[in-house]
């Protein structure tokens, strides 16, 4: 997944430049060049399909994915600190 392609297409010389979408033959992702599908061929490039998608669930989902390993790392934390000092959670509560 990408937020912003990057657009290129093949230069009269054979060099592959940057280029606004509508003159693109392919995208950059990840340092390879790609070809995309419907437009003229980039020799001896794989072929994709760019896709818009919407982020959102996926940033949301990751967020809360993060905020839960926090929670399960203070957890974590405070039971060392107990094992540290010789106590256990029921011992702490008196």
């Amino acid at each position: 997944m990408t937020e912003h392609p990057t657009y290129i297409k093949q230069a009269p010389n054979g060099c592959l430049v940057l280029c606004p979408e509508a003159e693109a033959t392919g995208i950059v992702w990840e340092g390879t060049p790609l070809h995309l599908l419907g437009r003229d061929d980039l020799e001896g490039r794989e072929t994709v399909m760019l896709e818009e998608v919407d982020g959102g669930p996926e940033l949301l989902t990751a967020v809360d994915a993060l905020s839960d390993i926090d929670a399960m790392n203070v957890d974590h934390e405070y039971r060392l600190t107990l094992v540290s000092l010789g106590l256990t959670s029921t011992e702490e509560n008196k």
